[in-house]
């Protein structure tokens, strides 16, 4: 108000119309009154903003539309209503996992199968198993699993042929035929029993579980 006060003295509007004194340059007194000089504003600038300020106090509660404002200190300054709308940011998309494009790994396989298994889920994990005995032969644990689930279900057919398809892609893995010959002394069939240990120990003679086996069935017998 004070500014304005100023610019609405006697000697300011003249100034403001000529643009200065008479022989073109504002006098001392008249530069204290008219401040917005000093700022630099030319005097259509300032007669713009003297007309804005004049206006009656009811036009400021109004929200007008964004419009460019005059040029001030050299620049053109963009002024936005208070209140004016801003553009909402578009929504969030929610996050996706990515589609699977290749097929699972071995590791991932057996890692699926084996929780199946502990969830009880056995027709499923012998399914996988199935499928990482084709890829994978040589993994001696996907028979051993495979002959497990076979036994859990009483399926003693199933469990020896899984076991012997295993020696046969591994014939150098003790595990597996002590396997096997542990499935033969839980069928009663002592001479095959014994003779899968010792074949098994031949194979790896540090295999304490193979004499382990074969002691307590020769026990058991007498």
């Amino acid at each position: 108000r004070a500014l304005v006060s100023s610019l609405e003295g006697s000697r300011g509007p003249s100034l403001l119309a000529r643009g200065g004194s008479s022989n073109g340059t504002p006098a001392a007194g008249d530069m204290t009154r008219a401040p917005l000089l000093l700022l630099g504003l030319s005097t259509s600038c300032a007669a713009a903003y003297l007309a804005s300020v004049a206006a009656p106090r009811a036009s400021l509660n109004r929200l007008p539309e964004a419009r460019p404002s005059v040029s001030i200190f050299g620049r053109d300054a963009t002024c936005l209503a208070v209140g004016a709308a801003i553009p909402s940011p578009p929504p969030l998309r929610s996050a996706q996992p990515p589609a699977a494009t290749t097929s699972p790994t071995a590791p991932e396989l057996y890692e699926r199968a084996v929780l199946l298994q502990q969830m009880r889920r056995r027709d499923e994990s012998l399914r996988t198993f199935e499928r990482l005995a084709e890829l994978t032969p040589g993994d001696g644990r996907v028979w051993m699993r495979m002959m497990t689930l076979h036994k859990l279900e009483r399926r003693w057919g199933r469990a020896e042929a899984t076991l012997r398809r295993g020696i046969e892609a591994l014939p150098q893995n003790a595990l597996l035929r002590q396997a096997l010959g542990d499935l033969c002394r839980e069928r009663q069939r002592w001479d095959e029993a014994r003779a899968h240990f010792a074949q098994a120990a031949r194979l790896d003679p540090q295999l304490r579980s193979v004499y382990d086996s074969w002691g307590r069935m020769e026990a058991s017998l007498g």
